[in-house]
């Protein structure tokens, strides 16, 4: 008897589960260039990951609640605006990087992952002035 691997993805509503640590890795290099307390910058990093896998997977209440605990936890690591500025702009030039590399054979595909990545960039434009004011 053949046994078969599943190859769809775990999640159709989750399309974006694979990004996750391409976020983390974006997230993690611009904040690891600081010299803060590494266990403060952990939990920073942890949430704006967090924060983006909700934004893209279109969770607007775990975006909210999530961009509030980054925030919080900037303000308390005193991060700079510019600083999660940088770390967005560079996740957001990773994921896009991505999905015109990986998804190039299906037009379909990649044009509906381009359109949530356009969303996502609307709403951290738009949310820009909230973040640490």
């Amino acid at each position: 008897m053949a046994h078969f691997i599943n190859t769809q993805p775990t999640s159709p509503a989750k399309p974006f589960a694979w990004a996750e640590p391409l976020i983390c890795e974006q997230v993690l290099q611009t904040y690891g260039q600081l010299e803060e307390d590494k266990g403060e910058m952990s939990r920073v990093v942890a949430v704006h990951t967090k924060m983006w896998l909700s934004l893209i997977d279109g969770d607007t209440g775990a975006f909210d609640a999530r961009q509030g605990e980054l925030v919080r936890l900037a303000g308390e690591a005193r991060l700079s605006t510019a600083t999660i500025d940088r770390a967005n702009r560079a996740v957001l030039l990773e994921l896009i990087l991505v999905v015109v590399t990986r998804f190039r054979t299906s037009d379909r595909v990649r044009l509906a992952y381009v359109e949530r990545l356009h969303s996502a960039l609307r709403v951290i434009k738009a949310n820009a002035a909230h973040t640490l004011h």
